[in-house]
Formats: C-alpha cells, sequence, structure tokens
C-alpha cells in the first residue's frame, strides 16, 4: 500500500486532507507541526511527503531536506499561501516535485499526488531495470555473486547483503556478502544463518523479520520449481527504517533477475564443461595415438628386457655355482658382452622415455578437462601440452613451427589457457582440409608488460561478413553436426576471466591470425601450502614406513625400492592400515592412496587423527588424480604433502631422507 505522510498544522484541513487520501486507498500518517512530521520519517519511510511550508516548529523546508536525507527516493510536495516563502522554482530546486498555492482544489492536490507518486514508481523501475542489466550483463561466472550483492546492496538501500547459495551437500552456504562493517557482517550472517537453519526445507516465501541485532530483515528464498536455487539476505542494521510490503515488491523483482542470471550462469557453467570435454572427445583418437605410440615401443622394449635378463640371470646362476673367472668371461662374452649392458641400458631408458610420455599426456587431457587451478606458470607450457595433445590430429594436416621466447609467466589456470590453444588448433586444422603445403605459426613474446601469443595458419581464411561474429555464441560456420559454436566464444570468456584478450585478423584465401595478449606477472607458480613430514631424530636407523595402497604393483614397487633399507609394512586398504597401527603404531612416514575399496585415504585419516593424534603429520598422500569433489574438497582441507601419481620413486627418496635429518 502506497504510504504518505500528510503534515499540517490546520486540524480542519489535515483532516479532510486525510479522508480523501485514504478513501483513495493510500496509508495515511498526518503530523500537525514539524516535530511530529521529523519523528515520522525517522520512524518510517514513505512514497510521499504532503508539507505545509508554515507550520509550528521546524518549517517545510527542513521536512524537504530530512526527508530527501533519509529516504532519496521519497517525493515531497509543498503547499504554501501565494507569495509566501519562495516560487514553485525555488522550492523544485531544493529537491521538492512541486509547490500547491493555497487555496487548492481537491482535484489539483490528486492530480499532483498522482503525477508524483507516476514519477516515484518511474525511477524505482528505471533503477531496478538499470540493476537488472547489470546482474544480467555479467559474464563470468565468478564474478556474479559479488555483482548481485553489490548491486542489491543500493538497490535496496541496505546495510548489508548476503548472497547464499547451495552447497555439494545442499545446505545453504555465504557466496558473497558486503556489509557497512565487518562487525554489521558477522551479527546478520550469525543471525540470518539460525534463521535459515530453523525453517530449513520450508524456506519457500520471501519474508520482513525482525532479527536480535537487526532492525529489520528481508529473507528471499530463490527457488526454480521446487529447486532452491539461493537465498538473498537483505539486512538494515544502522538504518533504522524498517522494509515494508514495497521494499518486498522491489525485492521480488531484484530476486527474479538474479534467478535468471544464477540459471543462466548454472547453464553456461554446464556450456563450458561440455565444450570442455568435448574438445578432449574430438582430439580422443589423436590422444589415443599418441599413447599407444609410447605404449607400443615401452612393451616391446620391456619384452627385450625380459629376453636379454635371462643373460643376466645364467651369468648370476653361474656365480652362485662357483664357476671361475674364464667360464664368466666366455659367458659374459657369448651374451653379447658390453653391447647387452648398453642394451639393456637403452631398453630401459626407452621404458622411462615412453611412461613420461604416457604420464605427460594423460596430465595434459585431464588439465584440459578439469576445473580452476589457479597459480602462475610459463604460457609455453600451455602452448606445448595443447600441441601434445592435438599431435596425431594434425600431424598429416600441417607443418607446426613454434617460435617461443622464454621467461613468459603469466597468472591464471593453465588448463583453460590451454583449451584455448586447442580449440585454435583444431579449428586450424579442420579449416584446412587436406590440401599440401599447411602450415601452423605459433610464436610467443613479451610485448611491454604482456605476454601476446599468436597462432598463425596460412588456411582459406574467414568470410568477411562472418569474420565479425566468430566470437558469438552458437554462430558457427562449420556444417558438420557436432559444431555448437561455442569454441570461440568460451575461449574468448577464457582470456578475459584471465585478464586478457583475443582477437582475429583474416582475409579470404591468406588465412587466419589470432592474438591472445595477457598480463605477464612475475610470480613463482603457488604452490598449496604443505607440512612436509616432521624430521626424525636419528638419522642412522632405518625409518618404520606404512605404505597403503589398492594396487599391489604398486605395493610390489615400494617394497622393492625402500624394502632393503627401512622396515617397511604393506597395507592394500585403510582397514588393513589400521589393524597394522593396531598392532603397533609407532611409524615414522605413511604414504597413503586417497581413493580405495573398503576404506579410503580420507577415512583412515579420520580415524587416525581420533586415535593416533601425533602420526597426522606423518602421512603423506599419494593420488591418481581423482577429480571427486569430496576429494578436491579434503585436499583443500589439509595441509599435509601430496604426491601425484605417477611420481619418480626419486622424490620420495629425497622425502624419507627429508625425514631422517634432524631439523
Amino acid at each position: 500500500m502506497t504510504s504518505i505522510l500528510v503534515a499540517e498544522d490546520e486540524p480542519g484541513l489535515r483532516e479532510t486532507l486525510c479522508e480523501v487520501l485514504v478513501g483513495r486507498g493510500y496509508e495515511v500518517v498526518t503530523a500537525s507541526n514539524g516535530h511530529e512530521a521529523l519523528r515520522a520519517l525517522d520512524a518510517q519511510e514513505f512514497d510521499l511527503v504532503f508539507s505545509d511550508t508554515a507550520m509550528p516548529g521546524p518549517h517545510g523546508e527542513e521536512v524537504l531536506r530530512t526527508s530527501k536525507l533519509v529516504a532519496p527516493d521519497t517525493e515531497v510536495v509543498v503547499a504554501s499561501v501565494s507569495g509566501e516563502h519562495g516560487t514553485a522554482h525555488d522550492w523544485v530546486s531544493r529537491g521538492a516535485f512541486d509547490l500547491l498555492r493555497k487555496p487548492y482544489t481537491i482535484v489539483e492536490l490528486l492530480s499532483t499526488l498522482d503525477r508524483a507518486l507516476e514519477r516515484r514508481n518511474l525511477r524505482a523501475a528505471s533503477a531496478l531495470y538499470q540493476a537488472s542489466r547489470v546482474i544480467l550483463d555479467t559474464r563470468e561466472p565468478a564474478l556474479l555473486p559479488e555483482v548481485i550483492v553489490g548491486v542489491a546492496l543500493k538497490a535496496m538501500n541496505a546495510d548489508d547483503v548476503v548472497l547464499m547459495l547451495p552447497g555439494h551437500d545442499d545446505k545453504l552456504y555465504p557466496a558473497c556478502s558486503r556489509a557497512l562493517t565487518e562487525t554489521i557482517r558477522d551479527v546478520v550472517h550469525e543471525s540470518i544463518g539460525d534463521f535459515i537453519t530453523s525453517r530449513g526445507p520450508m524456506l519457500r516465501v520471501p519474508i520482513i523479520e525482525t532479527r536480535p541485532n537487526v532492525q529489520s530483515c528481508i529473507i528471499y528464498p530463490m527457488c526454480a520449481g521446487e529447486r532452491l536455487i539461493g537465498v538473498l539476505g537483505i539486512s538494515r542494521v544502522v538504518n533504522q527504517r524498517p522494509f515494508r510490503r514495497l521494499d518486498l515488491e522491489k525485492a521480488a523483482v531484484l530476486a527474479s533477475q538474479i534467478l535468471l542470471a544464477l540459471e543462466n550462469m548454472r547453464l553456461v557453467r554446464q556450456a563450458i564443461a561440455a565444450e570442455r570435454l568435448a574438445t578432449v572427445g574430438q582430439v580422443a583418437t589423436s590422444i589415443a595415438h599418441e599413447v599407444n605410440n609410447p605404449i607400443a615401443y615401452v612393451l616391446a622394449s620391456q619384452a627385450h628386457l625380459r629376453e636379454q635378463l635371462g643373460h643376466v640371470v645364467q651369468l648370476c646362476s653361474m656365480i652362485s655355482a662357483g664357476a671361475d673367472g674364464t667360464e664368466l668371461r666366455a659367458a659374459f662374452v657369448r651374451a653379447g658382452g658390453n653391447s647387452l649392458v648398453e642394451d639393456l641400458v637403452q631398453a630401459a631408458e626407452d621404458v622411462r622415455e615412453g611412461a613420461e610420455r604416457v604420464r605427460d599426456l594423460v596430465r595434459d587431457t585431464r588439465s584440459l578437462a578439469a576445473q580452476e587451478d589457479r597459480g602462475a606458470f610459463d604460457i609455453n607450457e600451455a602452448i606445448r601440452s595443447a600441441l601434445r595433445v592435438v599431435a596425431a590430429e594434425l600431424r598429416h594436416k600441417a607443418v607446426i613451427t613454434t617460435k617461443l621466447s622464454e621467461g613468459l609467466r603469466v597468472s591464471g589456470c593453465v588448463g583453460r589457457i590451454s583449451q584455448v590453444f586447442v580449440n585454435l588448433l583444431v579449428n586450424a586444422g579442420e579449416a584446412f582440409g587436406n590440401g599440401p603445403n599447411n602450415s601452423i605459426v605459433i610464436t610467443s613474446q613479451k610485448i611491454g608488460c604482456h605476454v601476446v601469443v599468436t597462432v598463425r595458419d596460412n588456411g582459406p581464411g574467414i568470410d568477411g561478413n562472418a569474420l565479425p561474429r566468430v566470437f558469438e555464441s552458437f554462430f558457427t560456420t562449420k556444417s558438420t553436426p557436432t559444431a555448437t559454436g561455442l569454441g570461440l566464444p568460451i575461449s574468448r570468456d577464457i582470456v578475459r576471466s584471465h585478464g586478457g584478450e583475443i582477437s582475429v585478423e583474416s582475409e579470404p584465401g591468406r588465412g587466419a591470425v589470432f592474438s591472445i595478449v595477457l598480463p605477464m606477472t612475475t610470480r613463482s607458480r603457488e604452490q598449496p601450502a604443505t607440512t612436509p613430514p616432521p624430521p626424525v631424530a636419528n638419522v642412522e636407523r632405518p625409518l618404520r614406513i606404512m605404505f597403503v595402497d589398492d594396487e599391489p604393483n604398486i605395493l610390489r614397487s615400494y617394497s622393492r625400492v625402500f624394502g632393503k633399507t627401512h622396515d617397511i609394512v604393506l597395507a592394500q586398504d585403510g582397514l588393513q592400515a589400521l589393524t597394522a597401527l593396531e598392532a603397533n603404531a609407532d611409524f615414522d612416514l605413511i604414504v597413503c592412496d586417497l581413493s580405495m575399496p573398503t576404506m579410503s585415504g580420507m577415512e583412515l585419516f579420520s580415524v587416525i587423527g581420533e586415535r593416533y593424534p601425533r602420526l597426522v603429520d606423518r602421512v603423506v598422500f599419494a593420488t591418481g588424480g581423482a577429480t571427486q569433489r569430496d576429494i578436491e574438497e579434503f585436499l583443500s582441507s589439509i595441509t599435509n604433502l601430496v604426491l601425484e601419481k605417477p611420481f619418480d620413486m626419486k622424490v620420495l627418496r629425497e622425502l624419507i631422507a627429508d625425514v631422517q635429518r634432524v631439523s
């Protein structure tokens, strides 16, 4: 209901005005002097103030000034006897909507008030429209909660706004908040959190609440069908004016746009994830080829090693049987002599090199499909990763040349930037077709404070009509049914989210040049804060180490490498590890896999924390790169060292040596 404050010192006129306005359906509060008017303005917010200019106590000018100070959106109409207290222009310049000269008719009064209220409504609608535009124009999902909170804080004239979104456990957590002070924020969040927890699944209807230490609060749940998308909490703490029904209606308009933006961002995230996986799927054949090649010579080298090791076994048997040097030397020559040793070393090196190639390709692919993993990295790392992923896809289509400057570090997610290069390289390869003399040249260089990467091809180029639209979502010039028109738009958004820009130059028949510009950073790669196991006092004695892994071959590897120099215990799952701990918990180091049947490494770690707290810092985790969200959340909550499989045993040897050293 529209609320109007009538400030008039003449009783008969005041009563008449009240009767007329109430009859029009307005909520009316009256004041007989300036003091009462100011108290009313301090107590609540009005849509319109109609004030006499000359009243006992503070005059109409003070009522106007105070009204605009505490509620800038409130329209003020003043009335005065002709010739007194200035002209209409004077009052309008001070902030009034209009001046009515006494005596005025009811028709004049209602016409003026209707126009004033209409302007207020237009202003409110315009403000909400602008707020909605700001929210809906936000392209980067990570920035959306902050934009929503900032817009709502201003639009609702609030002291605190918090946007709460469901977590992976469907509980609500603050995604972003903004308050006048940290104290206000803490008070409001505790109060709103208690209320939301008490309502639980019944939280579906927006309400205006007065909470402890909170003057007034709008709690607005945003739902899509039966699904709770989020809750918007809008609070006034310092501002003493309570929210009204009109504020709730304003919040409803705002919440509808926020809900739309959140749902859009959800779809955008799904599209980005789908496009990322589609990119991996698109080059799956290439990836399989690049894996099969090294696997082929790894298996061949392994078979050769097994065959040639027969000669070594024979020599060992002769030594055990007591053969003399002449016999051993003759057998060694028959087996190939020094060439046997060189052959064995080369075969072992081929196995190592092939395994590392597969490891790097797996990491490249996983990085391409992964979510955010931000830090400082060399831009050439992302380029080379992309080239490894698409190598087989492009090897028979084009000659690829790289001209990469060293020391070009940027900040962000190497996997996402690598996806940009994969998209550009795959697009170039598809544009070539099967023609001869195709080439792609990739350069990276420093220009000023930026890293500039160009991907240049000599393909058919881009049509002039299509060129301005290549970064539009769902626009594609490809005729294949799998083309989504999202590759380049997503690439642009990725680059922009890293503070950079991507552009293209092309002429039909003369190829295309894509340029990526990113801000350069001097920071080193950010490593997660990890705590190495505490050192053990005696460096001479072997360590007592437990290795926990569900893969028998990995346990055998641990045993082969460390079993002769340390006292080791092997466990195939968390339950076996607990049995070993119950028998003797005196371990210097526990190397534990994360994903295991029966009892995972995370569950084992929790039990160790409860029963053997002194061992918590001695646990080192090994992971094959599982991307389950519970594992990601667990790893972000601990400071223990984490080794990513496959790791070089040299890394583990160095770790064990560190544990043996005294601080």
